[in-house]
């Protein structure tokens, strides 16, 4: 009786989905490199981070006035001028401002005239920035710069 030999290049089944499996984990892994350096990796944001909002007269005493092009509401009070973020600490939704305060039409975080969390998923206060009177007299923002609500630019 004479045994079979097998060739030496025939790969038997169990080999061909073994290399067929570590060649498609290896191609899930090499895929996924990407997303997890971004995750892990800071993106550079381009933005300005010191916007201009105009005049003291632009902004009528005891009212809070949205701006929707950087996303603040400026309060005017007898103390000066005060700027707070319109977006959300969740996830960035811009907030609608309502008699109570402020609310996030995206998933329903609440805050009060304060910016200060009321309910909600939001796991921060809306931040409140630095307003500086420049030497023509109009009003820049630092977006860079956080300070207390009750910080304000005297005009």
């Amino acid at each position: 009786m004479e045994a079979e030999e097998e060739e030496p290049n025939v790969v038997s089944r169990r080999m061909f989905f073994r290399h067929l499996s570590w060649s498609l984990l290896s191609f899930a892994g090499l895929a996924a490199v990407p997303f997890v350096l971004s995750s892990v990796i800071p993106r550079k944001v381009i933005e300005n981070k010191r916007v201009r909002i105009g005049r003291p007269g632009d902004f009528p005493i005891n009212r809070m006035i949205f701006l929707p092009k950087p996303r603040l509401f400026i309060l005017r009070d007898h103390k000066g001028i005060a700027a707070m973020s319109a977006v959300c600490t969740h996830l960035g939704c811009v907030v609608d401002q309502d008699t109570s305060g402020f609310q996030c039409p995206c998933h329903g975080s609440c805050f009060n005239q304060g910016g200060m969390v009321k309910s909600g998923p939001a796991p921060r206060n809306l931040p409140w920035f630095k307003v500086i009177t420049l030497p023509d007299q109009s009003l820049e923002v630092n977006l860079h710069r956080t300070v207390s609500p009750e910080t304000r630019c005297k005009t």
